[in-house]
């Protein structure tokens, strides 16, 4: 019996396949899981759904995005980003060139 369920662990084998769909106003992006279970890719992800959700909150009646008021606030909320793991460092260089004058 020992030797039965020793053989059916390291036959067995589990399959894991999440697909996560991205939905933007004008594009819709699948990405493909095999490695985390729902359980824990939904763990993982649900500091940058928070983000997410506080962005589209912060969109006025009209439409238009509600805009920090200063060059400073844009680089505080990268750094926070960066700094919650929710940019890499490049994304993060990337972003910060984009908004400083050349």
């Amino acid at each position: 019996m020992a030797i039965a369920s020793v053989l059916n662990g390291l036959t067995s084998r589990t399959s894991i396949k999440t697909i996560l769909r991205v939905q933007g106003t004008n594009c819709e992006l699948f990405l493909l899981n095999t490695r985390l279970t729902p359980d824990r890719l939904r763990m993982d992800l649900s500091r940058p759904v928070s983000v997410i959700r506080a962005a589209r909150l912060a969109v006025t009646q009209d439409g238009i995005a509600a805009r920090p008021a200063s060059l400073v606030d844009e680089l505080a909320k990268l750094a926070d980003m960066l700094g919650n793991g929710l940019l890499s460092r490049q994304e993060f260089d990337l972003m910060k060139a984009r908004l400083l004058p050349s």
